[in-house]
């Protein structure tokens, strides 16, 4: 049975917490029980907040879950038809690892509002920590095509593909598995179905790599989304990636011009290559797709009169491509050429995520490299082997005290590295003697598969990497951050060195706090 992710820290203490005395009632009268409404975005808005409410959500930034419980269940009781009160309540309840009453609280609700996202999210959830990720999924998905530019419900259903699946099935999220599977439902919902199509041989989820050929296609990129179209103009949804349901929603008219090209091109562009995280768990393997294709001798570029890539704006990915040996008038930028058509299009599947597959590619360009070639960075501290990342890339928020606490642990050997001011050549090196990375949810972490298998990833404020780091058997471990100092408004990181000296001397050897 899976459990929730939400644990209280509290939870094994229960049964030795006082009895909650909940406050006095206001003299003024009870706010009448909430109407229910058709709108899906304020159906959940009571007409007045009940004072339990305000004294569950005190309990709660508290901490106190098992007072913030009972507040939230007297507030359902006293107006039974009350959302907030009882997503309050269940979201409390999977703190406390009780799903089933989370569920129990949202049950009830769920035919009022069938279109509530956060209610058939947390209504997921709770089903999930029950082990019914059928039911689950389906609740999730009903989330998701109630709002498909919200981002909650698909992240929701990418943790489910990690329950449900194999590791390389999860590039078959969100953007891969719900398209191919369920973005019908959204076409027939906004009546664009005729304007979509899909493979004639349907692919199964495993981990074949295989790349389709569509003969008099076409590629057009529009606001993140890579649409592949075949001669009759219809969507190939198995083919595509991006920002499908605004596409689906809106309909844009055709950019022109359109730049012809003839013979075959291969396309590897996945919409946001730029970014390094998804460069070197997208793009590179699907370049290792094209790889594997058996061609008559020579370069595997060859039969291919050009090959599409996202825009090339850093030096990483012109020395990924130097790496593979892809001569650059062989190549075409597709933020460049809003729409490409060609005798015949060849595009590999989508890698969506981290993949074994992936991190097979990633340890194939690394395992060629030559150390004597590494500069910049490297030459200045040639026997470290401990980092701290900086965060001036971070994914999230910036790291405040990044800086103090490199210097805390330089006793310990660690140093202080800016990935952006390295070449690939000198994260490659790097990583691959690295013996322990403390760093926030940086994109260069998705370079961990180059790390030894005995090395520590500390991940600062998230867990967004350590799907990564199992999958390529490193030791991933996460450290929480706290609020920032008084004075700092911006959200950032905060995090304290002596936890981050405890976190590590549980997993380095010979180390003292």
């Amino acid at each position: 049975m899976a459990k929730s992710s939400f644990r209280s820290r509290r939870s094994g203490f229960a049964s030795r917490l006082p009895p909650v005395s909940p406050p006095a009632p206001p003299p003024e009268s009870a706010p009448p029980a909430p109407v229910p409404v058709q709108e899906p975005i304020t159906a959940l808005a009571p007409l007045a907040t009940p004072w339990q409410l305000t004294w569950g959500h005190d309990l709660a930034r508290s901490g106190d879950w098992d007072g913030a419980a009972i507040a939230y269940g007297q507030a359902l009781a006293a107006y039974p038809g009350d959302g907030l009160a009882a997503l309050a309540l269940a979201r409390v309840e999977l703190r406390r690892d009780r799903p089933a009453a989370a569920w129990a609280a949202l049950e009830p609700l769920l035919p009022q509002w069938p279109t509530a996202g956060p209610l058939l999210l947390t209504a997921s959830q709770a089903q999930a920590a029950q082990g019914e990720l059928v039911i689950a999924e389906d609740l999730a998905l009903r989330a998701w095509l109630a709002d498909p530019d919200r981002p909650e419900a698909r992240r929701w259903l990418a943790q489910l593909d990690r329950l449900a699946h194999s590791p390389f099935q999860l590039i078959d999220s969100w953007r891969g598995r719900l398209a191919d599977h369920w973005l019908w439902a959204l076409a027939d919902r906004l009546g664009h179905q005729e304007q979509l199509t899909r493979l004639e041989t349907a692919t199964p989820l495993d981990d074949r790599p295989f790349a389709a050929q569509v003969d008099n296609g076409s590629l057009w990129h529009w606001r993140g989304m890579v649409g592949v179209f075949d001669a009759q103009q219809r969507l190939i949804l198995e083919l595509s990636d991006g920002a499908l349901p605004r596409w689906l929603q809106m309909q844009p008219p055709r950019p022109m011009p359109t730049v012809q090209v003839a013979g075959r091109v291969a396309v590897v562009a996945s919409g946001a290559g730029d970014a390094i995280d998804r460069w070197f768990q997208e793009l590179l393997p699907r370049l290792q797709v094209l790889q594997s294709l058996e061609s008559e001798g020579g370069a595997f570029w060859e039969p291919f009169a050009a090959i599409v890539v996202d825009r090339l704006a850093h030096p990483w990915q012109r020395e990924t491509l130097d790496r593979l040996g892809i001569p650059s008038d062989r190549l075409l930028e597709l933020d460049q050429h809003l729409q490409i058509q060609a005798d015949s299009l060849i595009v590999p599947r989508r890698f969506n995520g981290p993949s074994s597959y992936g991190v097979a590619a990633l340890r194939a360009l690394g395992a060629d490299s030559d150390r004597s070639t590494l500069v910049g960075f490297r030459q200045t501290v040639p026997n470290c082997r401990r980092w701290v990342l900086s965060a001036s890339d971070g994914r999230d928020r910036p790291w405040l005290n990044g800086p103090a606490v490199a210097q805390d642990l330089a006793r310990w050997g660690f140093s202080l590295l800016d990935p952006a001011a390295c070449s690939l050549a000198d994260l490659i090196g790097i990583l691959q003697t690295a013996e322990a990375i403390v760093s926030p949810s940086h994109p260069a972490l998705a370079l961990l598969p180059l790390c030894p298998p005995d090395t520590i990833i500390l991940e600062v404020g998230s867990r967004t990497y350590q799907p990564l780091a199992q999958l390529a058997g490193l030791q991933g471990r996460s450290i929480p951050a706290e609020p920032a100092p008084p004075g700092n408004t911006s959200p950032v990181l905060w995090v304290r060195s002596a936890e981050v000296r405890a976190v590590l001397a549980r997993c380095l050897r010979g180390l003292r706090v």
